[in-house]
């Protein structure tokens, strides 16, 4: 019998945050222990806030940062298997096996989610940024997702547009219909095709999280395609708007080819790519509608953002994603929100897009609020 699967990463610069963890959960349940390797190393602070998505369903995660070979001891039945593991390899253990010499740590909010604190955290930071906050509202899309608000990844966004609202969501990554859900709870009044499609479509696509409005409830739903899916793919399924379709050519010609997120909104749908190391440049930025006006840190993104109307032909937006900036030049209205929303987490993370629309630049800024994650959603 034996016990591991392994992947190999495709290129060096290959992450292993890119593919979805319920499918890699599925696989390490499989094999009892799942290797990751050749993928590109992690530094210590995202390597702990990957570990913790891992942190439900009895599994660790490992990190070999040189040759070694380690013994792995199956619970069930006592029998040893020695694993010869090389350097940088990342592993996932199902707790049934253990591991001869490794340890594992988790480092948790000092103060667990509370409903009630959270609300009185989220209008200081609606004050924060100046926006709009209706307590009814909030409290409608807190009750149908408490063991998610309790157990996930939760974050606050603002833009620095005048009068957009506060946000907040939380990062998902379980099995449970959270639409069905909001639907049953009023929340929202129909099915989310979008994220239909894209479940039945792509091998190990996942429900990826909710975004809402502080002022005004269910933002958008996020589905995750589970790994880097080919934009022609995507731009198939029915519920995709046309206009991506007619802009196939010009997201080819920028390097735009692989969705690894999709929101959908009441109104419009964002897709999400990886920004190709091979375009990061300010080249490139300056060649995309707006991008000569692209501030200096925007070069620091490591996504792309590109959004669209189900009954306009234009692209409407497109952005550019950094999961941290130390201290982004930033307006005053964002850098009020990120020196007074409240934050359960110690050092929490500060992610960063630059949007720009039509005539129209803006930034948003996330930050952390409970179980501090190095993912970004913007």
């Amino acid at each position: 019998m034996k016990l591991g699967g392994l992947i190999r990463a495709r290129a060096r610069d290959d992450d292993v945050r890119d593919f979805s963890v319920a499918h890699l959960r599925e696989l390490a349940l499989r094999h009892r222990l799942l290797v990751l390797r050749g993928f590109r190393q992690l530094d210590p602070d995202d390597l702990a806030a990957y570990a913790r998505r891992w942190a439900d369903g009895g599994l660790l995660l490992l990190h070999c940062p040189e040759a070694r070979e380690m013994t792995l001891v199956d619970v069930a039945s006592g029998r040893p298997y020695s694993q010869v593991w090389q350097e940088g390899d990342y592993g996932v253990v199902d707790s049934r096996a253990l591991l001869v010499g490794g340890t594992m740590e988790e480092t948790l909010d000092r103060d667990p989610w509370m409903p009630g604190r959270f609300l009185v955290h989220l209008r200081e930071a609606c004050e924060a940024a100046g926006a709009p906050f209706d307590e009814a509202a909030v409290r409608r899309t807190l009750a149908p997702f408490d063991v998610e608000f309790r157990t996930c990844t939760v974050r606050l966004a603002a833009s620095s547009k005048p009068g957009s609202g506060v946000r907040y969501r939380f990062l998902y990554d379980g099995s449970e219909d959270l639409t069905a859900r909001a639907r049953e709870a009023g929340l929202i009044d129909r099915d989310v095709e979008l994220e239909r499609q894209v479940l039945g479509a792509f091998h190990g696509a996942a429900r990826a999280g909710l975004d809402f409005d502080a002022a005004s409830g269910l933002a958008a739903v996020r589905t995750s395609t589970g790994g880097p899916v080919p934009i022609e793919r995507v731009a198939a399924l029915p519920a995709v708007p046309d206009s991506v379709r007619g802009h196939l050519a010009f997201l080819e010609s920028r390097g735009l080819r692989d969705v690894f997120f999709v929101a959908a909104g009441l109104r419009t749908m964002s897709l999400c790519f990886r920004w190709d190391p091979a375009c990061r440049s300010r080249a490139w930025i300056r060649s995309m509608p707006g991008g000569a006006d692209a501030p200096v840190d925007a070069i620091l993104a490591e996504g792309v953002g590109t959004t669209w109307s189900w009954d306009r032909p234009e692209m409407l937006a497109w952005s550019l994603h950094a999961r941290a900036v130390p201290r982004p030049d930033v307006p005053a209205r964002l850098a009020a929100f990120r020196d007074r929303a409240p934050t359960l987490n110690d050092g929490p993370r500060c992610g960063v897009a630059w949007s720009f629309a039509e005539g129209e630049r803006s930034v948003e800024l996330e930050k952390g609020y409970a179980r501090n994650s190095a993912a970004i959603l913007l």
